[in-house]
């Protein structure tokens, strides 16, 4: 029978990284800056009104879901080329911060659309393949809940973490391919130039930044809290405990 007295010494305490602090601030304080440049400094849109500053929300939260299906598709890709657990827990940490920024997307985008369209989402092909997108990565996580862990979980999410990925140049290309109820590219137009007020531009780069951050955040917390999870199960298992 093995020994399982606990050690007399004091055990280490988990301390939170550098990184982990900083992001911390800096998210802190530029989403600050960010709901200020949002509310405060950015002019009211002539047509829209107030429901206008939804957008300093919505298409930062659906740029941000973007990026981490991104940092899925990467992260795939390194597992299983390498097996590095690493990679699956970056993945696995990432589509799930993507899942909760794209849901704040479109929840925001039907707030908005409300009182300018007159409804709450438009199937339209911006709207389809954004729920489309949605869908894939929550399929991803509801895979991962239900087959449990293990090499063959891992191997099967990075497939769909990585064939998932090709609907997000949809997304972005949706209202230059086809005819939508969304309107055309704004920010950034055909002649790689802002079709909106300078104020505006600063308020939206300013809440996108914020975003980013944010997610870098909240990416690090869940990395680093996977990992401890994992060396714990690891010492269980070391011990007979399972």
């Amino acid at each position: 029978m093995k020994d399982l007295t606990i050690n007399s010494t004091p055990q280490k305490q988990y301390r939170p990284g550098t990184s982990l602090v900083i992001t911390a601030i800096a998210s802190t304080v530029a989403l600050s800056v960010g709901f200020y440049m949002a509310l405060i400094y950015a002019p009211e849109e002539a047509l829209q009104g107030g429901a206008q500053r939804i957008f300093y929300l919505h298409v930062p939260a659906l740029w941000v879901g973007a990026l981490a299906f991104l940092v899925v598709f990467i992260s795939s890709l390194g597992y299983l080329f390498s097996r590095n657990t690493i990679w699956d827990i970056i993945a696995r940490s990432s589509a799930e911060m993507g899942v909760i920024f794209l849901t704040l997307g479109i929840v925001a985008g039907a707030i908005w659309a409300r009182p300018i369209w007159g409804i709450w989402y438009s199937f339209d092909p911006r709207g389809t393949t954004t729920l489309v997108l949605w869908l894939t990565y929550v399929s991803y996580i509801m895979l991962r809940s239900i087959v449990g862990s293990g090499p063959r979980t891992s191997r099967l999410s990075a497939f769909l973490g990585i064939v998932g990925f090709i609907n997000v140049p949809l997304v972005f290309m949706a209202t230059r391919w086809w005819r939508t109820l969304h309107p055309a590219p704004t920010i950034v137009t055909s002649d790689s130039e802002s079709g909106m007020p300078q104020e505006m531009f600063l308020a939206f780069l300013v809440c996108l930044g914020a975003f980013t951050i944010f997610y870098a955040f909240l990416m690090i917390y869940r990395v680093q809290l996977e990992q401890i999870v994992e060396r714990v199960q690891t010492a269980r298992s070391t011990l007979g405990l399972f």
